[in-house]
């Protein structure tokens, strides 16, 4: 079974499957990394784009009988692909994991992200490191959002909420296990699982706050992200407040 983790960029996504990778490890599924081409090139974990049909039929196909991997995924879902994971996911051979947040605290993580960026290398022209404002952060997360919900309409995805991963976890854990076929955990094996993803793994951690837009964001900005981002009161209310997954999932 491959296990697709996809989430919003600075969505807790990192956190999530890092997550996902412990509950697997500790059921006896070792996560090694794939082949370069299987996944991108050079990257430290199992990491990749918006894949083809073609390029999950050869993830799926890199497998050994028995084996379990998690692959971490930015990026959009094509129709096809979607299409091919109905398909696969009803057939026990792939599962699929949709990390979000509330898009007014992915902004604020993206800022974050870049001055850290700007910081270390102050001559990157490209990525995080081109974020510095509300307006920039807000065009990148637009972007984001219209990736979400082409994955949001796979047949049967698990909904992961960053408030819910990262401050209810013993919750996901649970959630997580049920939808890998896993048996439940002992508390023992969750506070270890918990102690390994909080920390030693790498995560991409800027602040870990709960509802982070109450103290970080003033009235003038909150406002602006409303009246920006499409859809955000919306959003905000049903798939952050309601977890009201059919919503997010409406084409």
């Amino acid at each position: 079974m491959i296990v697709l983790s996809y989430g919003v960029t600075k969505s807790g996504s990192t956190l999530a499957f890092e997550l996902c990778k412990a509950i697997l490890e500790t059921n006896g599924f070792p996560q090694r990394r794939l082949p370069d081409g299987v996944v991108f090139d050079g990257h430290r974990v199992n990491f990749f784009g918006n894949p083809s049909p073609a390029q999950l039929e050869a993830m799926h196909a890199a497998l050994a009988p028995g084996e379990r991997i998690a692959i971490k995924l930015h990026g959009p879902l094509s129709v096809e692909s979607r299409a091919y994971l109905d398909r696969a996911i009803a057939e026990d051979s792939f599962r699929a994991h949709i990390n979000y947040r509330d898009p007014r605290e992915v902004c604020l993580s993206l800022i974050d992200a870049g001055a850290t960026i700007r910081r270390r290398e102050p001559q990157r022209t490209r990525g995080f490191g081109t974020i510095q404002n509300l307006e920039e952060a807000a065009r990148f997360t637009i972007r984001q959002l219209e990736d979400l919900r082409s994955w949001a309409g796979l047949a049967a995805p698990l909904f992961l909420y960053y408030n819910d991963v990262a401050f209810e976890t013993d919750t996901v854990i649970e959630r997580l296990c049920g939808n890998l076929g896993l048996p439940e955990l002992t508390p023992a094996s969750r506070e270890a699982i918990k102690d390994e993803v909080f920390n030693r793994a790498h995560t991409l951690k800027n602040k870990a706050v709960i509802d982070r837009h109450r103290s970080d964001l003033d009235e003038g900005g909150n406002r602006y992200l409303l009246e920006t981002i499409p859809q955000l009161p919306e959003f905000i209310e049903r798939a952050c407040r309601q977890r009201d997954y059919r919503w997010l999932a409406a084409d």
